[in-house]
């Protein structure tokens, strides 16, 4: 059976989906954006760094206590339409903080 948080993904999915049919896409962007920035807060402890790689903006988002170990590259989805490094700032927040 599937979790609840499964359900509420797939049902803010599919809204978010039939939404963007109906609004121009700057509208949809905008909308996805906000909401996205509102609900992903960051983990606590989590330092967040805004850095360039190579003209696209990026971030380093970096655990209480680093150590010396793996590097988790991430590339958020939107299809060049939406979305970016700062609406997925909260997700990539909780890999860190859980994965150290």
């Amino acid at each position: 059976m599937p979790s609840l948080q499964s359900f509420l993904l797939k049902f803010f999915l599919r809204r978010s989906a039939e939404m963007g049919l109906h609004v121009p896409v700057e509208k949809f962007r905008d909308a996805f954006h906000q909401r996205s920035v509102r609900q992903g807060k960051v983990a606590q402890g989590i330092r967040v760094e805004l850095t360039d790689a190579g003209g696209c903006p990026a971030e380093w988002l970096f655990a209480p206590s680093p150590d010396a170990g793996p590097t988790i590259l991430h590339f958020h989805g939107g299809a060049y339409v939406f979305a970016s490094a700062r609406t997925h700032r909260g997700f990539v927040s909780q890999i860190v903080a859980r994965s150290g």
